[in-house]
């Protein structure tokens, strides 16, 4: 994989290319392009994972008979994201740690009502940064997907399923981008100050 370049390296060295300069409060953009318009079968089975929890819960209320009950549980599903959107976020920040970056940060946009992790100035390539936003799924979902199958916890659980998963459209569209720009060596780091991620990609004539 050879040794990582430094952010200097990326913007001054002339052998790296600057493909995109994202603004964290102006990141809806990007993500519905690599998310929607660009989509791949990556976005495609996101998107089904997402709808199947949706149109299971929506079932699952309007076949209900006890109408007090379910709305609790789904107050108690709602109650739970608050608790969820820490852990997805703290699983990111363990996977920068174990692809090297020394500097992780927190940070949220009220513009965009999201919370997000900075791997300050830390570049970070295939497949360690893939890796790393994917990391919050492949761990919370199986736990989730849980709750939702078993009988008592069904209404929260699912509900947490789909709201997890769609809040997770960011790192899909942003591990799409690495996809399809697979036969390109791209690198991405964060700065925290000047609030803006950066990609590049290694110049084809290098």
């Amino acid at each position: 994989m050879g040794t990582s370049p430094t952010v200097d390296e990326l913007q001054y060295s002339g052998s790296y290319q600057l493909l995109e300069r994202l603004a964290f409060d102006r990141i809806v953009p990007f993500i519905w392009r690599w998310y929607a318009q660009r989509a791949s079968w990556i976005t495609i089975l996101h998107f089904v994972m997402t709808l199947i929890p949706s149109v299971w819960l929506a079932a699952v209320l309007l076949r209900g008979t006890d109408g007090s009950s379910r709305m609790a549980d789904l107050a108690l599903g709602l109650a739970g994201f608050i608790a969820v959107l820490p852990a997805h976020e703290l699983i990111h920040a363990a996977a920068f740690r174990l692809a090297g970056v020394k500097d992780i940060r927190f940070g949220f946009t009220l513009k965009e009502m999201t919370f997000y992790t900075i791997a300050h100035r830390s570049p970070l390539s295939q497949p360690a940064f893939p890796l790393a936003a994917l990391a919050p799924n492949l761990i919370l979902t199986p736990l989730l997907l849980w709750a939702a199958i078993t009988p008592g916890l069904r209404i929260p659980g699912l509900t947490l399923l789909a709201l997890h998963t769609s809040a997770a459209m960011g790192d899909i569209a942003l591990v799409n981008y690495f996809y399809l720009n697979r036969g390109r060596r791209l690198w991405t780091y964060d700065d925290a100050d000047l609030r803006e991620t950066y990609i590049y990609a290694k110049r084809e004539d290098e």
